[in-house]
């Protein structure tokens, strides 16, 4: 039985509607870290790209039907260099219709058109789970370049907020240390400045018998809450805390500046 010849051409904005129906079954073999394009909102974006020479399609047809797509673009192979490249940024052939040979006639476009770029090298993106993929084109020659690696927005600011957190958390504590360190040393050498400390303490209980929450031992919480899960607390929770015990560690050095006149 002869086989069926694949016919391959650039794609046109009047082809859209056929690189959409692809589009449809190739979804599930989009990149799993991220959520696909509806295809209402693709239609626009493809054809003002097709008319701007944005990127380039190549539609295949096996037996007069659409069988796959290739979706490149010309570029420099770096982003700061000079020699054009192609890059293949899609690569998608239906699944009934594989072992064809229709990927093979699509990457021959490929070649054609970075030939008549003068383009010595084509770049192809794979999803690492993309097993049958890589082996393919691995086939080819394709070799690796680099790893480009992905992490959702929302994940990268928690994280960054965590590691700074952390860092303003280290720095707190240690001037905290040197501030508990200084109000003892006051209190050790003057009995009566504690013994008056802890007669206003009392007068500030209120009116119903609970006594006010220290600022030290509130900053105190909320550090540790931080050490535990720098994302939990935000950095004003932290501020508002911080502000209130220094303010009595302020009043304990000023008496200690005092006591030293």
């Amino acid at each position: 039985m002869p086989r069926v010849p694949v016919e391959v051409r650039r794609c046109t904005a009047d082809d859209v509607e056929e690189i959409l129906t692809l589009w449809r079954e190739a979804r599930a073999d989009a990149d799993r870290s991220s959520r696909p394009v509806p295809v209402e909102q693709l239609r626009p974006r493809l054809t003002t790209a097709l008319e701007r020479g944005e990127v380039e399609v190549f539609l295949a047809r096996w037996d007069a039907r659409p069988a796959g797509f290739v979706v490149v673009r010309i570029a420099p192979l770096m982003l700061l260099g000079e020699t054009p490249a192609v890059h293949v940024e899609h690569l998608f052939v239906t699944p009934e219709l594989r072992r064809h040979g229709i990927a093979r006639a699509l990457l021959s476009g490929v070649v054609a058109r970075a030939e008549r770029e003068c383009a010595d090298q084509v770049v192809a993106g794979v999803p690492p789970w993309a097993r049958d993929t890589h082996r393919f084109f691995a086939r080819l020659g394709f070799t690796p370049l680099v790893v480009r690696r992905t992490v959702p927005t929302g994940v990268l600011r928690r994280r960054l907020a965590g590691e700074s957190a952390r860092g303003a958390v280290d720095d707190l504590l240690s001037r905290r240390r040197s501030l508990r360190a200084r109000a003892r040393l006051l209190h050790r050498r003057d009995a009566a400045s504690a013994a008056r400390a802890e007669a206003a303490t009392v007068d500030t209980v209120d009116t119903v018998g609970a006594a006010p929450v220290d600022p030290r031992e509130a900053l105190e919480e909320v550090l540790e809450e931080v050490a535990m899960n720098p994302g939990a607390v935000d950095t004003a929770t932290i501020d508002a805390a911080a502000i209130a015990a220094a303010a009595l560690d302020a009043a304990a050095l000023d008496e200690v500046a005092l006591d030293h006149r």
